[in-house]
């Protein structure tokens, strides 16, 4: 087993969803239940969105989608055809946020039968009209966000788009994709390009994590002399600018001097931490103050090992089929997050809470690897 020193940002997919980003998205305001209105009213808003108004068309959509009760991706539905009908009618006056949500009705799937390929289709549309949410979108859906299905070379194809229309995130990702050898043959010095590109991009980053990734990445890469001169200094320096913003990866590589050919009990070097997101690294870890146990995600994101301080494995578990869980928003959920909780009052073992890319969660008893769902939000 290949076990990499990472540490993890909590972002679900590669974009997460868009609503997320900085700025309006097309699902923003979907969540929101409208008033109702009166039968006078609602014909009157009928006829507009038959005349070709678009706030109309949106409006009539909305009502025809969203249910009374949870929010829209909680699964309740009213009349999703209904919706997908006027936000066709958006989309043929080539209105791009009526083709991105028509992306995400049969990526999601919004009660409808899931079809990836009408949804890359109408994603793709919006993104020819040079529109980066639907680029993004084309990322998470050949990421995987949607379905156990990955195409890496096609997502790798729309960061590249995406990057090349400013997008930092998008660097950020390619970045980690080079350096770690995700979905692409792994490549240094092109992992030392997009890093660098990214902190010398203009603006803010969109998600907050993207500077914390690239200063503490950029250092391990001069650190391990990959795709850059060997130079202690300037990684240290690095180092420093990571950990003043967040970074626990950063933190680790300055709290152990010599990190990269410093001796452990097993024999083999320490490696410093690199830093990403779940969906990428696919790889997370959290060590236990009290034992010193190691608890690691696998880069499958789906099974969990317990490593004792000397390096013996303790344990290896698949939370999600140990525990029976049933599929819920996707078929088969990766997991996200994994943080020392305290949810059992009493007792004297340690837990770990754990939440799954599909929103369900619980937690695991770091001694046995036993997993207890909590449930789903």
């Amino acid at each position: 087993m290949n076990i990499r020193w990472i540490a993890i940002a909590a972002v679900l997919c590669a974009f997460a969803s868009p609503q997320q980003a900085a700025g309006q998205s097309a699902l923003t305001g979907l969540d929101t239940p409208l008033p109702a209105l009166n039968e006078r009213d609602l014909k009157a808003l009928t006829a507009r969105g038959e005349a070709g108004d678009l706030d109309a068309m949106y409006e009539l959509a909305h009502r025809a989608l969203r249910a009374d009760g949870p929010m829209y991706f909680w699964g309740r539905w009213k009349n999703p055809r209904e919706a997908e009908r006027w936000w066709r009618k958006a989309a043929a006056r080539g209105d791009t946020k009526a083709m991105i949500l028509l992306g995400h009705l049969y990526a999601e799937p919004w009660g409808v039968t899931q079809d990836l390929s009408a949804a890359a289709g109408w994603f793709r549309q919006a993104a020819e009209k040079k529109n980066l949410e639907a680029v993004r979108a084309l990322v998470d859906l050949y990421s995987g966000a949607w379905s156990d299905a990955r195409d890496d070379a096609a997502a790798i194809v729309w960061l590249e788009r995406a990057a090349s229309m400013g997008d930092r995130h998008a660097m950020v990702l390619l970045g980690l994709r080079y350096d770690l050898g995700w979905g692409v043959r792994e490549d240094p010095v092109a992992a030392f390009r997009w890093y660098t590109k990214a902190l010398g991009g203009e603006g803010t980053f969109t998600f907050y994590r993207d500077k914390a990734i690239a200063l503490n990445n950029l250092g391990v890469l001069y650190d391990e002399g990959r795709g850059a001169p060997k130079d202690k200094k300037k990684a240290t320096a690095l180092y420093r600018q990571a950990a003043a913003i967040g970074s626990k990866a950063a933190e680790y590589n300055l709290a152990v001097p010599g990190a990269v050919g410093r001796e452990v009990r097993n024999g083999k070097k320490a490696a410093p931490r690199r830093d990403g997101y779940p969906a990428v690294t696919n790889g997370q870890a959290y060590k236990d103050a009290a034992t010193g146990v190691i608890v690691y995600v696998e880069t499958d994101g789906r099974h969990v090992v317990a490593i004792s301080p000397d390096g013996r494995i303790l344990w290896r578990k698949d939370p999600f089929v140990d525990a029976g869980l049933e599929p819920y928003r996707m078929a088969r959920p990766t997991i996200d997050v994994v943080e020392k909780c305290g949810w059992q009052p009493g007792t004297k073992r340690n837990f770990l809470c754990m939440t799954f890319t599909s929103s369900q969660f619980g937690e695991m008893d770091i001694a046995t690897g036993q997993f207890f769902p909590g449930g789903q939000d």
